[in-house]
């Protein structure tokens, strides 16, 4: 299916067996075909990390320099002490930022265009346009529907079943009243507006305002171009959240981001999209640690820190810390006979 997603996809691009695909013109075609090689070697800059004795949880007292100015892949079977070893580096480095997939602040009612901090910014631009109280423009002041108290939705209790939900006829699911959607901005409501995808919202706000564009090519950036501004919170996936909350890093990012696991449920495309982003986050000077099961992203690594052998308590040691590539000649590891295989599978086809 495709072949991008949410407006841009919705098309059976292909169909048929995995040679067919493999050789097929489609993002997963270009994927499965993609060469599986390391692609990045840079040096270290500046002093590392220093973790002495680490024996939280699992972790067997390990010593460890974590490298600045890279992009690290700290990798492992499950259980092997990576969540571990993120506390540690936390510890050592108070400034760094831990990015997870855990629910984002807010609301019951917050919204991707809440979260970013765009909605105040564009209610703000809808009442000087039209020279109204800004609270038009909220579904939970005066501009709510009456019906359905701007939620959109009507909710009917049933005894002995489930609840079951209605859209309010009244507001169409919008969530506002007449007064609110008779206001407009170069012609659309402010409904209209918040059921835009992010990427179209920055186009539309990119000749009125770029503070508020920016927000969304933030979320473009991020792989999020497609979800709609007011869609909510609560409805995203945990790497949905993880690449929101991403996004509203980029513009002020500290030195040392660690992402909990960022590949999780990305198609090939979107994995190397997100490590390019990842990159220019390095090149610009960040230290950038992603705890990874993707050999992909493995791939695109500067260095690989390596947990093992096995979980539990037969983990919490460094099977390997060093270049990328090097965990290919390193012994009794894991993940390093992963890769072997990957890269050698790759270099077959």
């Amino acid at each position: 299916m495709g072949p991008g997603p949410g407006e841009a996809g919705g098309r059976v691009l292909f169909s048929g067996d995995l040679p067919g695909l493999r050789a097929s013109d489609t993002p997963t075609g270009h994927s499965l075909r993609a060469p599986r090689v390391f692609t990045s070697a840079r040096a270290p800059e500046g002093a590392p990390i220093r973790i002495r004795k680490a024996c939280r949880n699992n972790l067997r007292n390990i010593d460890i320099d974590i490298p600045r100015g890279l992009l690290i892949a700290l990798t492992g079977v499950a259980g092997s002490g990576k969540s571990s070893l993120v506390q540690e580096i936390l510890a050592a480095e108070p400034s760094a930022h831990l990015i997870d997939q855990s629910p984002l602040r807010g609301s019951s009612t917050s919204t991707v265009a809440t979260y970013t901090g765009a909605m105040d910014r564009i209610r703000d631009l809808m009442a000087r346009t039209n020279r109204v109280s800004r609270s038009w423009f909220t579904n939970a002041a005066q501009g709510a529907c009456p019906t359905c108290k701007g939620r959109g939705i009507l909710v009917t209790e049933l005894a002995f079943l489930d609840s079951t939900e209605t859209v309010c006829e009244a507001c169409g699911g919008t969530g506002f009243n007449e007064t609110a959607l008779s206001y407009r901005l170069d012609n659309h409501t402010i409904a209209e507006i918040l059921d835009m995808p992010a990427s179209r919202a920055a186009r539309f706000f990119s000749s009125r305002t770029a503070e508020i564009a920016t927000l969304f090519e933030q979320l473009d950036h991020v792989g999020l171009g497609h979800l709609a501004i007011g869609r909510a919170t609560a409805t995203l996936s945990g790497g949905e959240r993880q690449r929101v909350k991403l996004a509203t890093r980029l513009g002020d990012s500290p030195d040392t981001l660690i992402l909990d696991e960022p590949t999780t449920g990305l198609h090939g495309a979107d994995v190397s999209r997100l490590l390019a982003l990842l990159d220019t986050l390095v090149e610009q000077g960040k230290t950038v640690v992603m705890v990874e099961h993707n050999l992909d992203a493995m791939l695109a690594a500067d260095w690989i820190v390596d947990l093992g052998p096995e979980a539990g308590g037969d983990g919490g040691q460094i099977m390997y810390s060093g270049p990328a590539q090097g965990i290919l000649d390193a012994p009794n590891t894991l993940t390093g006979s992963e890769l072997r295989r990957y890269v050698g599978k790759g270099a077959q086809d």
